[in-house]
């Protein structure tokens, strides 16, 4: 008897000790706690890029006058630049005699030279002068006028040259068209030869 006793206070006591326990965390599989992870897309807004006043049809020949104090490595460096870019540049004309720097460039002409006192450079380094038609905005010719002592600043005549080109400011810092001289870089952000072509397409 006694053992029958004990025996069934086993069972009973082994059955108790196995029932499941609920637990209320939420790191179970229970469909009490069950979540959907919410999927968020983040709309970036790219800023535009650089954009062109006016524009060449065929890229123009590039002369740099003795009278800009520039440098021959400074001048190839300036031309270089946009070669990479993709721009189809074929025709520079370094070390030019002052005596043909006195007139102005013909169609078809950038011509970089000393600053003139009939030039409003004020506190810019650079000025450059660019004549388009105004009916379709083709570039016919720019002036690049320089000041002597600072015409061999890095990335002065690449900024410059990027004008004649037909670009304008654009405000990113370390972009070489960023108009504080202080602010430029090598960023080229978005001035690719393709980028110049595609902008063509909207005049």
């Amino acid at each position: 008897m006694h053992i029958i006793y004990l025996t069934l206070l086993f069972i009973i006591f082994s059955i108790l000790s196995c029932k499941p326990i609920k637990s209320n965390s939420k790191n179970d599989y229970d469909n009490d706690f069950y979540t959907v992870d919410r999927i968020v897309f983040d709309i970036i807004k790219i800023k535009a890029g650089p954009e062109i006043s006016n524009y060449w049809v065929d890229m123009p020949t590039f002369i740099f006058c003795n009278e800009s104090n520039m440098t021959p490595g400074r001048m190839k460096k300036g031309i270089s630049y946009w070669k990479r870019l993709g721009y189809p540049i074929s025709s520079v004309r370094y070390d030019v005699k002052d005596e043909e720097c006195i007139r102005d460039p013909v169609v078809g002409e950038v011509m970089i030279k000393l600053v003139n006192n009939n030039i409003p450079i004020r506190q810019n380094l650079a000025v450059t002068r660019v004549y388009y038609r105004t009916d379709t905005r083709q570039i016919q010719s720019a002036i690049i006028y320089v000041i002597g002592g600072f015409s061999n600043y890095e990335r002065l005549i690449e900024h410059e040259i990027g004008h004649a080109l037909g670009w304008s400011h654009y405000r990113r810092h370390y972009h070489i068209m960023n108009p504080d001289y202080k602010s430029t870089g090598h960023d080229s952000f978005g001035l690719s030869y393709a980028s110049y072509s595609r902008n063509i397409e909207y005049f």
